[in-house]
């Protein structure tokens, strides 16, 4: 076939895609491989962070404080400060209507806090990380009911969503922080459980849950059984 009428051909095929609404890593032929872990017990929660979270990552965290709380503009949604250093009243951001939330993991009590610093294709990232539960800006979380059940997850510090890596589906996927894009991986299904905790599924991998593992968030299969994929919310403030 001519290349000029290949390129044609691509190009309904990709707009089908993007309206199914598949995300953009499924353009890849095949995902970065998931590495199961070796280490660790389920739910445990490893070293804390502490103040260096956004520092240590992968790539150096770009000047401007994308790691630092309280540092740079100070305006949430900027993506390049971390968040408002102005006292909240009752968990609210200040001039919004917005409420800030903990979650805490319920075999282990720790709370899912923003690690470190990272690059995915490029793009600022962040490592998902469990740690003794504090009022400390990367402890908290914007969750919005988009639909019916169907949450968006996003760091109050850096302004950035849960994000199933590179979309995959299978289990020992890390979950980190990018970009907010509204794709399928970045909704989660919410399941209650009977003791008014609950489990978080991402739409584009239903039959898996956000699990509690070696002090980080992975996809696992849904297990009513593991304590590790629940969570509940608590307010901002110790």
């Amino acid at each position: 076939m001519p290349r000029q009428v290949r390129i044609v051909a691509f190009i309904p095929a990709a707009l089908t895609i993007f309206a199914c609404g598949e995300t953009p890593f499924r353009f890849f032929d095949t995902p970065p491989p998931v590495t199961v872990p070796t280490g660790g017990q389920p739910g445990s929660g490893g070293e804390p962070c502490g103040d260096s979270c956004g520092s240590g990552g992968v790539t150096p965290a770009p000047s401007g404080g994308m790691g630092g709380e309280g540092s740079g503009s100070g305006a949430v949604g900027s993506g390049d400060g971390g968040a408002p250093t102005e006292p909240m009243e009752q968990c609210i951001i200040p001039g919004t209507d917005t409420k800030v939330e903990r979650l805490q993991v319920i075999d282990n009590g720790l709370c899912v806090s923003r690690g470190t610093y990272q690059t995915l294709l490029g793009e600022p990232s962040y490592t998902i990380s469990l740690t003794e539960c504090s009022s400390a800006p990367r402890q908290l979380w914007i969750l919005t009911e988009l639909s019916e059940g169907v949450l968006e997850v996003r760091n109050y510090s850096v302004d950035l969503n849960l994000d199933v890596q590179y979309a995959a589906v299978v289990p020992w996927t890390p979950i980190d922080l990018y970009d907010p894009h509204r794709f399928q991986n970045q909704l989660f299904v919410v399941t209650d459980n009977p003791d008014g905790s609950f489990k978080l599924s991402p739409q584009n991998a239903p039959t898996q849950c956000l699990s509690a593992w070696d002090g980080s968030l992975v996809l696992r299969n849904c297990d009513p059984n593991y304590l590790g994929q629940s969570f509940r919310r608590l307010e901002c403030e110790e």
